[in-house]
């Protein structure tokens, strides 16, 4: 579930199986006003601030980010197996100045280069979902997308872990909104 902004969105996942949670600031690779992602992959390539961010965390190590790459199949977005920059999800805490720099660059590719980085780039992607004859490799239109997120105990008060994972994460939902 997300609070619903077109740009940068609080969300908040559940398993149900699991009973695992997590509290999200979520930057979707779509139009809204002017591609607000693309603005922030710019604006950190050109000047990374991330380390900056990372001092003003309060529980830095229960902080993770990913930047994935979303395909388009008309409506849909089917899962591929290249969906993550730089293979992995990581926490924040081990995001050094290339690493973070090897993720943007990533990031960019998925946005069209002719179009001033405001629209989907189109990559050759592998459909997680095989057919029975093997992998299928498409070219699709990719965007990336932003997630950073902690952990909710979903054992707990659900309206103070809420609480505390917004105080968690205040600092990146501010750290994004200055940089869209």
């Amino acid at each position: 579930m997300s609070d619903g902004n077109e740009g940068l969105q609080w969300n908040i996942a559940i398993n149900t199986e699991t009973e695992k949670g997590f509290l999200g600031v979520n930057l979707e690779g779509m139009k809204y006003s002017n591609w607000p992602i693309a603005t922030f992959i710019l604006n950190e390539f050109r000047n990374p601030t991330i380390c900056q961010l990372k001092t003003k965390l309060e529980y830095p190590d229960s902080v993770f980010i990913r930047i994935r790459r979303g395909a388009w199949q008309v409506q849909s977005r089917p899962e591929i197996v290249e969906e993550l920059l730089n293979g992995s999800e990581l926490p924040i805490l081990e995001i050094d100045s290339s690493t973070w720099h090897t993720i943007l660059s990533e990031a960019l590719g998925c946005l069209s280069k002719i179009k001033g980085y405001r629209g989907r780039s189109k990559q050759t992607v592998t459909l997680k979902k095989q057919p029975d004859k093997g992998s299928i490799s498409r070219i699709l239109e990719v965007s990336p997308h932003l997630l950073i997120w902690t952990p909710i105990n979903m054992a707990g008060d659900i309206s103070v872990e809420l609480k505390a994972g917004v105080k968690t994460l205040k600092p990146a939902y501010d750290w994004v909104s200055n940089l869209i």
